[in-house]
C-alpha cells in the first residue's frame, strides 16, 4: 500500500479501527470518558490558548443578548459557557454540556461562582432537550463528532425557540490545517500507522471541513438560512519546545508514538520539531489554521 494515500486517508478520520461500531469511532462516547478525556484535562491550558484566537469573530456573530437562553455544546472547560453566562446576565441563563466527566470537572470548578450557568454531563445528540428551551446553540469546536449528524442537528433545531439561532466553528479540511497536518504526516512517515483508513466524514476535528457537507446536513435537519463563513488565522502555540511536547501526547500521531520503541519515540519528537521550526518566531510558533464559523436558524 502507498505509504502517503494511507496516511492521508488515516489523517481524515483519525484511528478508525472498526467503523460498524460506533463505540469504537475515534472521539466516541468511550472515548471521551476515558483516555480522551483526561489527556484534554492534562494539556488543557494550551488547548485553551491556541483555541483562543478565536473566540473574537465567534461570539461577533453570535450577537448575544441580555436574557438569552443559551446551549453550549462541547464547553470543555467552560470558559466559553462562562462568558455567555456573563453576556446574557442574570435574566438569562446557560447550559453548558460536555461528555466527558473529567473535563467537566474542570469547568464546574471555574464556573462555580455564576449563578444562572449549569453543566451537565451527556452527549448533545441522545440527551433529552426540551423542544423550543433555547435562543442559541453554540459551540467552539464541539459539532464535528456526533455520529449521526443529521439526527443530532435535526434534535438541536428542535430544542430552539421559534426565534432561535445555531452559531457554531468547526474545523476546515485536514489540508487546510498546517498545524495539525503537518507534524502529523512527519510522524507517519517514520511511524506509519496500523489501523486501516477510516470513511472520511467519520466523526473527528474534520470531519465537517467540506462547506458542501455542512450544507446538506444543517438543510437536512430542517436548519434555514445557513450561512458559512471562512476564517482563516494565525494560530498562536507558544515556546517550539512546549509545542512539540503538546504535540508528543495530543493529535492523531500520540497513540503511535506511544507504543513505540524509545529511539522512535525519539525520532518522531525529532521531525515534529523539525516541521514546526519552521514557523517558530520571536513570539513563539505561529501556524495557520483554517475555520467554519455557520449560523443557521
Amino acid at each position: 500500500m502507498c505509504k502517503c494515500r494511507r496516511i492521508t486517508g488515516y489523517c481524515a478520520g483519525l484511528n478508525v479501527h472498526d467503523m460498524s461500531d460506533t463505540k469504537k469511532l475515534p472521539f466516541a462516547e468511550d472515548y471521551w470518558k476515558q483516555d480522551g478525556g483526561q489527556k484534554w484535562v492534562e494539556l488543557i491550558d494550551a488547548t485553551e490558548s491556541y483555541l483562543d484566537v478565536f473566540n473574537k469573530m465567534l461570539f461577533e456573530r453570535a450577537d448575544i443578548a441580555t436574557g438569552e437562553s443559551v446551549l453550549d455544546i462541547g464547553c470543555g472547560g467552560g470558559l466559553t459557557s462562562i462568558e455567555l453566562a456573563n453576556r446574557v446576565g442574570t435574566e438569562g441563563r446557560v447550559m453548558g454540556v460536555d461528555i466527558s466527566p473529567d473535563i467537566l470537572a474542570v469547568a464546574g470548578v471555574r464556573g462555580r461562582a455564576v449563578a444562572n450557568l449549569k453543566f451537565t454531563e451527556g452527549d448533545a445528540a441522545t440527551m433529552h432537550l426540551e423542544p423550543g428551551a433555547f435562543s442559541l446553540i453554540f459551540s467552539r469546536f464541539g459539532m464535528m463528532f456526533f455520529s449521526d449528524p443529521v439526527m443530532a442537528f435535526s434534535k438541536l433545531r428542535n430544542a430552539l425557540k421559534p426565534s432561535g439561532r445555531m452559531v457554531f466553528l468547526c474545523w476546515r479540511t485536514f489540508d487546510e490545517n498546517p498545524w495539525m497536518k503537518e507534524p502529523t504526516q512527519a510522524v507517519f512517515e517514520i511511524l506509519p500507522p496500523q489501523d486501516p483508513p477510516p470513511q472520511p466524514d467519520s466523526p473527528g476535528p474534520f470531519s465537517l471541513g467540506k462547506k458542501e457537507r455542512i450544507e446538506y446536513l444543517l438543510g437536512a435537519a430542517g436548519f434555514k438560512s445557513i450561512a458559512i463563513e471562512a476564517l482563516d488565522t494565525g494560530m498562536s502555540m507558544g515556546a517550539l519546545t512546549d509545542v512539540v511536547d503538546y504535540f508528543m501526547r495530543m493529535g492523531p500521531a500520540a497513540a503511535v508514538i506511544a507504543d513505540a520503541a524509545d529511539e522512535h519515540q525519539t525520532a518522531a519528537r525529532t521531525v515534529i520539531r523539525e516541521v514546526l521550526k519552521r514557523y517558530e518566531t520571536d513570539q513563539g510558533v505561529i501556524t495557520k489554521a483554517a475555520a467554519w464559523i455557520v449560523t443557521a436558524v
